[in-house]
């Protein structure tokens, strides 16, 4: 069936290649009926933003190869799908202000990567493999519960990371391997 929101379906006859969709309206209409399935096709997309009080981010955006952004920011995500490794043409993910606990080893998938923002959520512990992401040059880790930095950027380091913000957390102490981060 075609697309549910107006907004949805002039993106879709548009071939849209940016769609921002928040606001108390949308979280109302998440809320009733869940989120637009339609929004998952279109192929073209390089940039969503999804800020609709979404509780789950559907494993269907992980079709969406051409996202180069993805703005997840100030939802109630518990959790993101696996398979969100397979967006390789992402340079931004924000995920900040959720009640996100963990998050997925897939995101070590993304070497094209440059900005991840995880600030504001519940997590105590970042998957190995974050080191692969090579490109990334903004981390943001603030406000978490985190009690360490992942070991592996310290061992295989971020050679192109100039911003790392990891301020109220559990850290109480970073190691002498945070020298090994060159462009800090």
């Amino acid at each position: 069936g075609g697309a549910a929101w107006p907004e949805v379906r002039l993106a879709v006859s548009e071939r849209r290649r940016e769609l921002v969709l928040r606001g108390p309206e949308l979280e109302e209409r998440v809320r009733l009926r869940g989120l637009d399935p339609a929004v998952f096709e279109l192929p073209l997309l390089q940039h969503l933003e999804l800020g609709a009080g979404l509780g789950t981010l559907p494993g269907e955006v992980c079709g969406l190869r051409a996202l180069r952004s993805l703005v997840l920011r100030g939802n109630n995500l518990r959790q993101l799908p696996e398979q969100l490794g397979l967006l390789s043409e992402l340079r931004s993910l924000d995920v900040s202000g959720n009640k996100l606990q963990c998050v997925p080893a897939s995101l070590g998938l993304l070497t094209q990567l440059r900005g991840l923002n995880l600030s504001w959520n519940l997590l105590e512990e970042l998957p190995l493999g974050l080191s692969r992401c090579s490109s990334l040059t903004h981390l943001q880790l603030s406000h978490n519960r985190l009690r360490q930095l992942p070991p592996d950027i310290m061992e295989n380091p971020l050679s192109l990371l100039t911003s790392l913000c990891a301020a109220s957390n559990s850290i109480h102490t970073l190691g002498p391997s945070i020298n090994r981060l060159p462009a800090l």
